[in-house]
């Protein structure tokens, strides 16, 4: 998910993501990339997810997200 916003906790993300966008099963949540924040306010968070599915946007509340899907069965 890109320019998800950083002045939320993953958890708390997951959870909204989960209850807006129905058939979506979340497994893990965290940030792409541990890196200095401060001065930025989004980055992009990694969403393991149960099923295999194509998504490409995911909501959360009023806002739409970017997705890009990764096969890491590879």
């Amino acid at each position: 998910m890109h320019a998800a916003p950083l002045k939320y906790k993953p958890g708390t993300m997951r959870r909204w993501i989960e209850e807006d966008n129905k058939g979506v099963k979340i497994l893990g949540i965290r940030w792409l990339l541990r890196e200095d924040r401060r001065g930025q306010v989004a980055s992009s968070l990694v969403i393991y997810m149960r099923d295999l599915m194509e998504v490409t946007k995911l909501r959360m509340g009023r806002r739409l997200f970017r997705t890009t899907s990764y096969d890491w069965d590879r």
